[in-house]
């Protein structure tokens, strides 16, 4: 059974090094219990270590639990009109599974100025996750109004 774990040895890999007829070349048994114990404590697949938010050409990464605002959109993509202070926030849970989940945001604010501002939910996968933890998918959409975040899992 082929583990898909990028830059470790598959399981196939290493027993099929196991059976080599030089002895020094054939792993360890930690070796080998090592790439087992991976591959069962992660279901054969990669725990994501970052997520990066792809828009407007540029990308923002993070690693660990961060909440989107205004401030982060604007110094990091150039496009913040349609988000509010706190728009969505994006956390890892305790089996290192990451969700993005959207924050109430009201419809429409004043700024300083005067000039009306008006906001969005954040919808993912088509849908409004406002106090909504969801699951987050390698290449998927987070929308606000009209910009969007492509989500890429590292």
């Amino acid at each position: 059974y082929k583990n898909k774990i990028p830059g470790l040895e598959t399981i196939d890999d290493v027993l099929f090094r196991a059976l080599h007829p030089k002895h020094k070349e054939r792993p360890s048994v930690m070796e080998i219990l090592d790439v087992i114990n991976t591959f069962l404590s992660t279901g054969g697949k990669k725990k994501v270590q970052a997520i990066e938010l792809h828009s407007n050409g540029k990308k923002f990464t993070i690693i660990k639990d961060v909440e989107i605002t205004r401030d982060i959109c604007k110094s990091n993509f150039g496009n913040h009109e349609q988000i509010y202070t706190h728009q969505f926030k994006i956390f890892k849970d305790n089996s290192g599974d990451w969700f993005v989940q959207g924050l109430t945001v009201p419809s429409t604010a004043k700024a300083k100025d005067g000039t009306v501002l008006t906001f969005y939910p954040t919808i993912y996968g088509g849908k409004d996750i406002t106090n909504k933890p969801t699951k987050l998918e390698d290449n998927t959409q987070l929308v606000i109004g009209d910009t969007q975040f492509t989500v890429v899992m590292k």
